[in-house]
């Protein structure tokens, strides 16, 4: 499941927790929004418990990177606690 919210307090901010924001809010971007990638909320069925995806791990921050790389716009992206391995 995937959270987007358009900030009421925050101008032109939009908080999301989805891996393809960058790709999917490319029009927001473009007319210069903000928008600000938070971890999402997943279960691991191994450990048996809720937690925040990491978006330091291998898989989530190459996909971030790309998107990252890839966008040359005039909006802002901010991602909470990640560290770009680029």
């Amino acid at each position: 499941m995937v959270f987007i919210k358009i900030s009421s307090v925050v101008d032109k901010t939009i908080t999301t927790s989805s891996l393809n924001a960058i790709e999917n809010l490319k029009l927001y971007l473009d007319k210069g929004w903000t928008i600000d990638i938070i971890p999402g909320i997943v279960y691991d069925r191994v450990k048996d418990k809720v937690e925040d995806v990491n978006f330091n791990s291998y898989f989530v921050s190459d996909i971030l990177n790309k998107s990252l790389n890839e966008y040359n716009g005039k909006g802002k992206i901010l991602i909470k606690d990640y560290k770009s391995r680029c």
